[in-house]
């Protein structure tokens, strides 16, 4: 969904670019009594494409580095997302009390389980997550005192 509204922007954006080009090319030049309307003309229109080129190079390079930047972000959340997720739904881990943080594709497991069968499930459960590359294990036990 977040492609698709980019792709919008970027067209919404080469299309006021043109625009634009299209009104400034068609303000009537100054009256030439030598006969060099048609090259003025000619200058102008150049200029004003050159203008639309280094406008939408600029315009793409922005939307590419926003694009990344958010899809590193949504790519982030989608980890901690996936592993909270997969916790939750696990009748195993009912009873436990977790938080997930993640970092890169490093995830940590914070928080309180009733036993270490919860625990091993808890941390299988994140490593076997897509785009998990290391879980950092940070449970306690309910039965240890803290």
């Amino acid at each position: 969904m977040r492609t698709f509204q980019w792709m919008i922007l970027v067209a919404s954006l080469g299309v006021s670019v043109v625009g634009l080009a299209v009104v400034r090319a068609q303000q009537p030049p100054p009256q030439q009594p030598d006969g060099t309307f048609g090259q003025r003309v000619g200058t102008r229109v150049g200029d004003a494409l050159d203008r639309v080129e280094q406008g939408a190079a600029t315009a793409e390079a922005a939307v590419q580095q926003g694009f990344a930047s958010a899809r590193a972000k949504v790519d982030q959340l989608g980890i901690e997302g996936r592993v909270y997720g997969r916790l939750r739904w696990d009748k195993g881990l009912a009873h436990s009390t977790l938080t997930v943080q993640a970092s890169d594709q490093v995830v940590t497991l914070v928080g309180t389980v009733p036993d270490q069968a919860a625990r091993t499930k808890a941390i299988a459960l994140a490593q076997d997550t897509v785009g998990v590359s290391k879980v950092i294990d940070q449970l306690s036990l309910a039965s240890q005192p803290h």
